[in-house]
């Protein structure tokens, strides 16, 4: 039997992103009984379970996740199809948005104040952690990820700026321990080692060096890191956007400055291709764009004025 209704795509969509009928139905102003009754002839009309029920909560089946996915398209194309027949591109709905808790403190929740401000209809939903989130499995909109670019033939990845690394520690450890003048010298002292990332590779004048180091500190926080570094233990990894305002103060120097770490990450806006053209993702994307004020306009200017 084919589905026959936006209406219970759009029901079994929120039901999915919220793993409850009963809180589906309180956002879409329906009562758990009908809308239990409208997940069961959706699920009649597909033939499977979509969820597995339990008396804490709904986990999706197999088909369940499958449904979604082309449910988001549907939904998507209606209210692009929507807007467009109203000649309007007003951005409305539940966005929900996922970053690294470092990122969205500094960053993603003044910009996401500040797009609430402007778009009254819109409601946002931020998931702020350092875990991998599957953004089909969590209906996740949009997320902001810091990585190395990825080719994707399932995922928009749209660049936003610079995630540049580099090797930092406070003036009064280099002043206590000495500042490493080539890669290898890194061996003699403290690094501190973020999620487990201890294989270091610089390079310069197009050759690389790779070094182990060690230290006695590992953590999986880079709010961590950088506090250890400034209580001057050691030398570590940091990114430009989360440490520019201790570099620029003096509490950070920069170590080994005529080398570059590999493997530079940018800040990348990440979401999937149907949602492209919906105006709640599509002006949420352009607002970081726009908004993502850094420290700094250029990072190898910065840089250069901190030698």
């Amino acid at each position: 039997m084919p589905i026959d209704s936006i209406r219970d795509l759009r029901l079994f969509a929120r039901i999915y992103e919220e793993r409850s009928i009963t809180a589906a139905a309180e956002a879409l102003a329906l009562t758990p009984a009908v809308a239990s009754k409208r997940l069961k002839v959706l699920e009649a009309q597909v033939g499977e379970a979509l969820f597995h029920r339990s008396t804490r909560r709904l986990s999706p089946t197999g088909a369940g996740t499958t449904l979604y996915t082309f449910a988001r398209e549907i939904i998507a194309a209606a209210e692009q199809a929507g807007a467009l027949l109203r000649g309007g591109d007003r951005p409305v709905g539940l966005l929900r948005v996922t970053s690294s808790p470092a990122f969205g403190r500094l960053y993603l929740a003044d910009i996401v104040a500040a797009f609430l401000a402007r778009h009254d209809k819109v409601e946002i939903e931020t998931i702020f952690t350092d875990r991998f989130v599957d953004m089909v499995d969590e209906a996740i909109d949009v997320a902001i990820r810091i990585s190395a670019p990825v080719e994707s033939a399932t995922l928009i990845m749209k660049r936003l700026t610079s995630g540049r690394r580099i090797l930092c520690a406070s003036r009064a450890y280099v002043e206590t321990h000495g500042a490493p003048a080539v890669p290898g010298d890194l061996l003699r002292h403290n690094c501190i080692v973020l999620n487990h990332y201890d294989a270091w590779t610089l390079g310069k004048d197009g050759g690389s060096e790779a070094i182990r180091v060690r230290g006695n500190y590992r953590c999986d926080d880079v709010d961590a890191v950088l506090q250890t570094l400034r209580s001057d233990l050691g030398i570590g990894v940091v990114a430009l956007w989360h440490g520019a305002a201790d570099l620029a103060a003096g509490r950070l120097c920069r170590i080994l400055p005529d080398y570059e770490l590999s493997g530079q990450p940018g800040i990348y806006a990440v979401y999937h291709p149907s949602q492209r053209y919906v105006p709640r993702v599509r002006c949420f994307v352009e607002f970081v764009e726009e908004h993502l004020s850094l420290p700094f306009r250029d990072a190898d200017e910065f840089l250069t004025g901190l030698r």
